[in-house]
């Protein structure tokens, strides 16, 4: 039992239950994302095992989205690649923000850190750059941990379910779920507002393009104004 109690203590810890309260709302707000993801996985060409490691692999519903539908229509690996690393750019821009608080970190968690920074455990740990390093590595282990449970959870029901999710529900949806998943603070925010409303304007207007470049294209456009808007200010 005194073997636990180290454990049981830091379960109880208030940073512990912060960052369960923080990342539930979004938590949830990406289940329909999930769903859609793993569906449109069962419903395309590649297996159904890659489909789903991408859950925990890519670790980014844009992404993952995006490969789907890019290997769906046939593009190039080449294409595949490129548009990945141009949609998932933004989450360098995430870890340069956060280095502060991980310049005093073992390097195990230097190495983990990254790994999990996706829009939703940015949005709530760069709320808690002001914790001690032990906080703030906690806070964002815990919020991860409970999002990507989610996750793999809607991720691999989606792919079970395949079909039964109506295929009416076009694949440039999932990026404007993706940024209402983000925090209430993020969405008043100019910044996030912009990426909005271009992604989800941009991905309709080129949905006939082949190839998924619509949503390709939705997706930069969105994270290119959220940054030239935050940039502005």
């Amino acid at each position: 039992m005194s073997t636990l109690a180290p454990v049981l203590r830091r379960a109880k810890s208030p940073v512990v239950f912060d960052a369960i309260r923080d990342i539930a709302p979004m938590a949830l707000a990406v289940i329909p994302i999930g769903l859609t993801v793993g569906a449109s996985a069962a419903a395309s060409p590649i297996s159904g095992l890659a489909g789903w490691l991408g859950g925990p692999l890519i670790v980014a519903g844009s992404v993952h989205i995006a490969v789907i539908s890019l290997l769906s229509t046939g593009a190039s690996a080449v294409v595949v690649i490129l548009a990945a690393l141009a949609i998932g750019a933004r989450f360098a821009a995430y870890s340069a923000a956060l280095s502060p608080a991980f310049a005093g970190q073992p390097t195990w968690f230097k190495l983990i850190g990254p790994y999990v920074l996706v829009d939703q455990t940015y949005a709530v740990a760069s709320n808690r750059m002001d914790d001690s390093a032990a906080g703030f590595r906690r806070y964002l282990l815990v919020a991860s941990a409970v999002l990507f449970a989610v996750w793999i959870v809607a991720v691999s029901t989606g792919l079970a379910l395949g079909r039964v999710i109506p295929e009416s529900l076009q694949l440039w949806m999932v990026m404007p779920l993706l940024f209402a998943a983000m925090s209430a603070k993020a969405l008043v925010d100019k910044a996030a507002v912009a990426g909005l409303v271009t992604a989800a304007v941009t991905a309709l207007a080129l949905s006939p393009l082949p190839s998924g470049l619509g949503l390709t294209a939705g997706i930069v456009a969105g994270t290119v104004a959220g940054w030239m808007t935050r940039g502005a200010r």
